[in-house]
C-alpha cells in the first residue's frame, strides 16, 4: 500500500513549486498525495505576481472531510499565507496523530 501524505500548500500554476511539485515528489517516491490548497497564486517561472487565500471556512471543511475519511503517514506543509491558516493547521495536527510533519 502506498504511503498517504497530506500536503497543505499553495497552488503554483507553472508547476514548479507548491502543490504540483509536492505531488510529483511524493509520486516519484511511491506515495499518494492528498491536498489542502491554501491559496491560488498568479505566478510563472520568474516569480509570484499575487495570490488569493482559500477562504478559511472552505479550507476547514476540506480538512474535516479528508480527516473524517482518511489516515495519513506524514504531512507536508508549504505556503500557509496567513496566521489564520497557521492556526487551522495547528488545530489539525493532533487529529493526524503522531506522524512526521515536514
Amino acid at each position: 500500500m502506498k504511503a498517504r501524505i497530506l500536503v497543505i500548500a499553495g497552488h503554483d500554476p507553472s508547476g514548479g513549486a507548491g502543490i504540483h511539485a509536492d505531488i510529483e515528489a511524493i509520486h516519484a517516491l511511491g506515495g499518494f498525495a492528498s491536498t489542502l490548497i491554501t491559496a491560488l497564486t498568479v505566478q510563472n517561472t520568474i516569480g509570484v505576481q499575487s495570490f488569493r487565500l482559500t477562504p478559511i471556512e472552505l479550507l476547514r471543511q476540506q480538512a474535516d472531510c479528508l480527516l473524517d475519511d482518511m489516515t495519513f503517514e506524514a504531512v507536508k506543509i508549504g505556503m500557509t499565507g496567513s496566521a489564520e491558516v497557521v492556526e487551522l493547521i495547528a488545530s489539525l495536527l493532533p487529529r493526524l496523530g503522531n506522524i512526521p510533519v515536514v
